[in-house]
């Protein structure tokens, strides 16, 4: 009796948190990939009417608001008493209102009114978001034991290549299905990642988080706080690593074009432009396995500026599609070639810890509270 009790046990609240924060991950990293910002989302929003200037300026507001709001949030997040409750809160709020959008498509309303409501949604989707990847990190940090840490972030990037290939498959299986007119086959991918993405809220639901004492006032004061950003770019490392992160965020909104390029430019069959969202997948399967051992081989230095370079391809690949009697097979190289190169980009967070110790990032911050 005493071995089946321990062999039936309950997880501690490491291991239940560990494996909390993994599922979190990877539901939300599935249903991110059949949302597809850069894949889905641009072929959409053209299909419905949608201008490429609207489109531009969505892909625009996602860099603007991904680098604005964890400025201004950062603060207010480290200081919160409970990061579960605030992520249980605002995830809910943004990743459950995707769900407005296959309702929309379902019920047959006007296009403009889709794309319009649709907009909103991904607005709000955008800044929540933004926050919730800080949480996640501190979460992680706070719930996770230093030695699981590791382990956990690897067995994410490891699975989600895989399940990155299954949910591209699974959306190029509808795209392509003749018997699904568009407001269904929409309707069922946004539907599915609405789902996907709100199921991941509730992986934090049986989280144990660690008790916090709530933070001085001083620093949760709004004036203090912003005057105290701009002291952050006297250190020489983060001013190189933010115009890393900025041109790294540029160089990624080229992906929103590529599908419409293939579509309206070089008018690849849909089949075709639904295969492409297989073959990149192909490349993030490629980057998650050869990151780890090419970064501790030559360094995370030399592998982003590597990385970075292959960027260059893409629009060498695009260009040449043109002229060319085989572009959907250009194309599916500059594809690759563009899924390889973002995974490399997380490598920015090990230099930030390899560069900047926790203690320092500390000081600059809150300089006040450096001792002499």
């Amino acid at each position: 009796m005493y071995k089946m009790k321990k062999k039936f046990r309950f997880p501690s609240d490491k291991g239940r948190n560990y494996y909390c924060i993994l599922f979190e991950g990877l539901f939300n990293t599935l249903g991110t990939d059949v949302l597809g910002m850069t894949t889905i989302v641009p072929l959409f929003l053209a299909e419905f009417g949608a201008s490429l200037t609207l489109i531009g300026s969505l892909s625009s507001m996602q860099s603007i608001l991904h680098g604005i709001t964890p400025l201004l949030a950062g603060g207010f997040i480290a200081a919160a008493v409970s990061k579960k409750s605030l992520s249980l809160l605002l995830n809910g709020i943004s990743r459950g209102a995707i769900l407005l959008i296959p309702f929309l498509l379902l019920l047959r309303f006007p296009d403009s009114v889709i794309v319009g409501a649709f907009f909103m949604v991904m607005l709000l989707y955008f800044c929540f978001q933004s926050m919730s990847g800080i949480i996640w990190n501190h979460l992680l940090g706070d719930c996770v034991t230093g030695r699981q840490r590791g382990q956990l972030v690897g067995t994410l990037f490891a699975i989600s290549g895989f399940i990155t290939f299954i949910s591209s498959n699974l959306v190029k299986i509808i795209r392509d299905s003749p018997e699904l007119d568009r407001w269904t086959k929409y309707g069922i991918i946004f539907g599915l990642a609405g789902i996907l993405l709100t199921s991941s809220v509730l992986c934090f639901i049986p989280l144990r988080e660690e008790p916090v004492g709530a933070s001085p006032k001083e620093e949760r004061n709004v004036k203090v706080y912003l005057s105290e950003l701009f002291r952050c770019f006297r250190n020489r490392d983060f001013n190189w690593l933010l115009i890393t992160n900025c041109l790294s965020h540029t160089s990624s909104m080229i992906n929103t074009f590529i599908y419409l390029y293939a579509q309206n430019f070089l008018r690849l069959p849909s089949t075709q432009v639904s295969t492409l969202l297989v073959i990149q997948t192909l490349g993030v399967i490629a980057g998650g396995f050869s990151t780890g051992r090419v970064s501790s081989r030559f360094g995370c230095k030399r592998m982003l500026i590597f990385a970075e370079s292959l960027g260059l391809l893409v629009p060498v690949c695009s260009l040449t599609a043109m002229h060319t009697q085989f572009p959907f097979f250009t194309m599916c190289a500059g594809g690759n070639v563009f899924a390889v190169r973002p995974v490399y980009v997380v490598q920015i967070l090990v230099i930030v810890l390899t560069l900047v110790s926790a203690s320092r990032l500390r000081l600059i911050v809150y300089p006040e509270t450096q001792t002499k």
